[in-house]
C-alpha cells in the first residue's frame, strides 16, 4: 500500500473515530433548539423534525458500529467514506430544514438563535471532521444555504445583513477547515515518516546485532584456532627436545 493510500485510510478511520462526537452534538443542540422554539412552533412540527434528526443519528450510529466490526480493508475505504458523507449530508439537510420549517416569522430574536445554532453546527464540523475537507461542504452547504436564502428573501435591511453575515461566516469556516485539514495532513505525514524511520532503525539495529554476533563468532573461532596452533607448536617443541635428548 502506497503512502497516499495509507494516508487516505487513516483519514477515513479518524472520521469514524470522531463520529460519536458529532452525533452527541447533533442531539444536544437539537434538543436545545426544540426547547427554545416550543412556544413559537407547533409541537407536532418540532416532534417530527427532531424524530427525523434522531433517526438519521441512529443510522449513523449503526454505520459506526458496522465500520468498527469490519475488517477495514484498504479496498473498502472509498465505500466507507461515501457512507459517512451520505450520513453527514442527510444530517445537514435536516438541520437546514430548520431554517425553513422552524423559522419563526414573528421573532427576529429566535431567527438569530436558529442562525447561531446552525452556524455552531457548521463550525463544529470544521473542527471535528476537517481531516477530510470534503466533509465541510457536505454538511455546511445544506445546513446554511436554506436560512441564508430565507434571510435574503425577506429583503429588509436587518435580514439582508443577517444573511450576509451567515454567508460570510460559512466562507470563513471553510477557510478555517482548509487550514485545519492542511495541519492535520502534515501531522499524519510526519507520523508516517516517524514510523518509517523507527522501522528503518529497527531493521538496522537487527542487522548490526547480527554483524556483531558474526564478528564475535569469528573472533571465537580465531581464538580457538590460535589455541590449537599454540598447543601443536608446544607439542612439536616437546618432541624436538625429546628427540634431541635421545640423540
Amino acid at each position: 500500500m502506497t503512502e497516499r493510500q495509507r494516508l487516505y485510510a487513516l483519514q477515513v478511520n479518524q472520521l469514524y473515530n470522531r463520529l460519536h462526537v458529532g452525533i452527541i452534538a447533533t442531539l444536544l443542540n437539537a434538543l436545545i433548539l426544540v426547547f427554545i422554539l416550543r412556544e413559537l412552533i407547533p409541537l407536532s412540527v418540532l416532534s417530527l423534525w427532531f424524530s427525523a434528526l434522531f433517526f438519521i443519528s441512529f443510522l449513523r450510529c449503526l454505520l459506526y458500529y458496522q465500520y468498527k466490526r469490519s475488517s477495514q480493508a484498504p479496498a473498502d475505504v472509498v465505500r466507507w467514506e461515501m457512507w459517512f458523507l451520505a450520513g453527514l449530508a442527510f444530517s445537514g439537510i435536516f438541520w437546514g430544514s430548520a431554517g425553513i420549517f422552524l423559522f419563526p416569522i414573528e421573532s427576529v430574536t429566535h431567527q438569530m438563535f436558529i442562525a447561531f445554532v446552525l452556524g455552531g453546527m457548521a463550525a463544529g464540523t470544521a473542527g471535528t471532521y476537517s481531516v477530510r475537507i470534503i466533509t465541510f461542504p457536505a454538511f455546511s452547504l445544506p445546513t446554511l444555504l436554506p436560512i441564508i436564502i430565507r434571510f435574503f428573501l425577506i429583503a429588509d435591511d436587518i435580514h439582508f445583513a443577517m444573511g450576509a453575515m451567515v454567508l460570510l461566516f460559512g466562507i470563513l469556516m471553510y477557510l478555517n477547515a482548509k487550514r485545519i485539514n492542511s495541519v492535520t495532513i502534515s501531522s499524519l505525514k510526519l507520523q508516517f515518516e516517524n514510523k518509517d524511520l523507527v522501522k528503518h532503525l529497527s531493521v538496522e539495529k537487527v542487522r548490526v546485532e547480527k554483524l556483531n554476533e558474526d564478528y564475535l563468532f569469528e573472533i571465537n573461532e580465531r581464538k580457538q584456532a590460535e589455541d590449537a596452533l599454540q598447543k601443536a607448536h608446544n607439542e612439536l617443541e616437546r618432541r624436538v627436545k625429546k628427540r634431541t635428548a635421545e640423540l
